[in-house]
C-alpha cells in the first residue's frame, strides 16, 4: 500500500471513531446533549491527517482550489471520508469534491452593510443586485412609526422580489437578546447580490463587489463633513463616535502637575446618505464589464483610494502605499504606452486637477511636482525598506540613500507625509470622479477611456 493509502485507511478509521462519539448512546439519567458533530472528537492525529490529505491534493488536484479554499476543503474532504463505508482513495476524494463543487448554481447573498441611511426602502443595483434597508424596530419606537416601518419593510421586500426574482428575509438593525437587552447593531442596510457558481466562491465575489460598491460610492458622493463612509457589516455594532486622546507635558515626579491636560472628547458621526440610483448602480455597471480594461482600473484605483484615506484604520506607510497604487492602477500603461507618470499627468491636466488644489491649498507647480516624488520615494521605502517602520514611528535616520538619489530625511517626517498625503488624495479623488463620469458615458469603451491620457 501507499503511503496517502495508509494515511486515508487510519483517517478513515479515526473519523468514525469520532463519529460513533457522537453518537454514543444516552447514558443512564441523560436525557439531552448539545448537538455537536464528529470534528469536536477528531484527535490531534486526525487532523495532521486531515492537513496531509489536504497538502496531497493541493499537489495532485490543484483544480479543487478553485472551487474551495483550504480550510472548506478540508471539512469536505472529512465529511465525504466520514460517509464512506470503507477508506476511500485520493482520486475518489478529489472527484467527489469537484462534482459537489461544480455546483454551478445561482445563489442570492445578503452582505450587510453599516452606516448608511436610505430615504427610501429599497434601490435596484444594476439586473442583479439590490440595496435594502433594515428595519428600525426598537422598544423604544413609537408605535406609529414602528408600524410605518415595518409597512416600508414590506414594500422593500415586494420590490426586491420583483427587481430579482427572489428574496431573503430582511434584517433588523437591533439585535434582541434572551435577557431582553438590545443593541443597536449600527448594520442599517443590506447588498442582495446574485452569483453563479460554487456557493463559496459566489459567497466571496458578493462580500468583495460590496466593499467596491461602498468605495465607489464614497468617491461619486462624498460623505458631508460629519458623515462617516459607509461600510460593510463584518463586525457589528460598528463605531461611529471618535475619541481624542488627552495629553499633557510630562512631568516627571510631579504627582500634582502644573501643566495643564488637553480633554478627552468624543466627537459623534452622523451615518451617509445613500447617493440616487444613478450612483449606486455605478460599480455594479464596472461589475458587468469586467472583460474591459477601464472597468478595471477604475475599481482597482478606487479601492485603493479609499484605503488611502482610512487614517483610523492604515498605519501612515500604508496609506502612502495606498495613494500611490490608485494613481498607478488607473494610470497603468497598455504595452508599449507611455509611462504612468505622464499619464497621470495627462490626465490630471484634463481635469484640472491642479489648478482645484491651487485654490484649495495655494499649490504652486514645483510644489505639486516635489510632493509627488516625495510619495513615490516614501511608497518605495514603505514597500521595499526594512525602515518602513521609522515612517510611521518618526523619521530619524538622516537622508535615506535610494536606488537613484537621495531622499532628504525632512521630506519623510509625519507631518510633511501628512502634508503631501492630503494634497494627493485631493488630487486622485478630483481626477477618479471625472473617470467615472466620462467612462460612463461612453459605457466603458477602452478606446474612449485611453483618450483620457492624451
Amino acid at each position: 500500500m501507499s503511503e496517502i493509502t495508509d494515511h486515508l485507511a487510519r483517517l478513515h478509521q479515526l473519523v468514525h471513531t469520532a463519529q460513533a462519539i457522537v453518537d454514543r448512546p444516552f447514558e443512564p439519567g441523560e436525557t439531552s446533549r448539545p448537538l455537536e458533530f464528529f470534528d469536536a472528537h477528531l484527535d490531534e492525529e486526525g487532523w495532521q491527517l486531515g492537513w496531509s490529505t489536504v497538502g496531497t491534493l493541493r499537489r495532485e488536484h490543484a483544480d479543487l482550489f478553485a472551487l474551495y479554499d483550504e480550510s472548506q476543503l478540508l471539512f469536505q474532504m472529512l465529511d465525504f471520508v466520514q460517509s464512506c463505508d470503507t477508506p476511500p482513495s485520493l482520486d475518489e476524494i478529489a472527484e467527489a469534491l469537484r462534482s459537489a463543487g461544480r455546483d454551478d448554481g445561482r445563489w442570492l447573498t445578503q452582505i450587510p452593510l453599516a452606516n448608511i441611511v436610505m430615504d427610501r426602502p429599497w434601490a435596484p443595483a444594476g439586473p442583479t443586485a439590490a440595496i435594502i434597508r433594515a428595519v428600525d424596530s426598537g422598544t423604544g419606537t413609537e408605535a406609529d412609526a414602528a408600524e410605518q416601518a415595518e409597512e416600508e419593510a414590506t414594500q422593500g421586500q415586494f420590490g426586491v422580489y420583483e427587481h430579482l426574482g427572489d428574496r431573503l428575509d430582511g434584517v433588523s438593525r437591533t439585535l434582541r437578546r434572551e435577557s431582553g437587552a438590545e443593541t443597536d447593531t449600527r448594520r442599517t442596510a443590506s447588498l442582495l447580490i446574485v452569483e453563479d457558481g460554487p456557493e463559496r466562491m459566489a459567497y466571496e465575489r458578493a462580500r468583495a463587489k460590496a466593499h467596491y460598491a461602498v468605495a465607489t460610492w464614497s468617491v461619486l458622493a462624498p460623505p458631508a463633513p460629519g458623515q462617516l463612509l459607509p461600510d460593510v457589516s463584518v463586525w457589528s455594532p460598528q463605531p461611529y463616535l471618535l475619541y481624542t486622546s488627552p495629553r499633557k507635558r510630562l512631568e516627571q515626579g510631579e504627582w500634582i502637575g502644573k501643566e495643564r491636560p488637553t480633554i478627552g472628547r468624543y466627537r459623534e458621526f452622523s451615518p451617509y446618505q445613500l447617493p440616487g440610483d444613478g450612483v449606486v448602480v455605478a460599480p455594479f455597471e464596472a461589475f458587468d464589464r469586467l472583460d474591459r480594461r477601464c472597468a478595471q482600473a477604475l475599481l482597482s484605483s478606487t479601492a485603493a483610494w479609499i484605503a488611502g484615506g482610512r487614517a483610523s484604520r492604515l498605519l501612515l506607510s500604508q496609506r502612502v502605499r495606498e495613494v500611490r497604487a490608485a494613481v498607478e492602477c488607473l494610470c497603468e500603461p497598455p504595452p508599449g504606452g507611455q509611462r504612468p507618470r505622464a499619464r497621470w499627468e495627462a490626465l490630471a491636466a484634463r481635469y484640472g486637477v491642479w489648478d482645484r488644489l491651487a485654490d484649495a491649498r495655494s499649490y504652486l507647480e514645483e510644489d505639486r511636482a516635489d510632493l509627488q516624488t516625495r510619495l513615490i520615494n516614501a511608497r518605495n521605502i514603505s514597500t521595499h525598506g526594512a525602515d518602513v517602520s521609522l515612517i510611521d514611528l518618526g523619521w530619524q535616520a538622516g537622508d535615506r540613500q535610494l536606488p537613484r538619489g537621495v531622499a532628504p530625511g525632512t521630506d519623510l517626517a509625519i507631518s510633511a507625509l501628512h502634508r503631501d498625503l492630503g494634497a494627493m488624495l485631493f488630487a486622485v479623488g478630483e481626477a477618479l470622479r471625472g473617470v467615472w463620469r466620462d467612462v460612463r458615458s461612453a459605457d466603458f469603451d477602452d478606446t474612449a477611456f485611453e483618450a483620457l491620457f492624451t
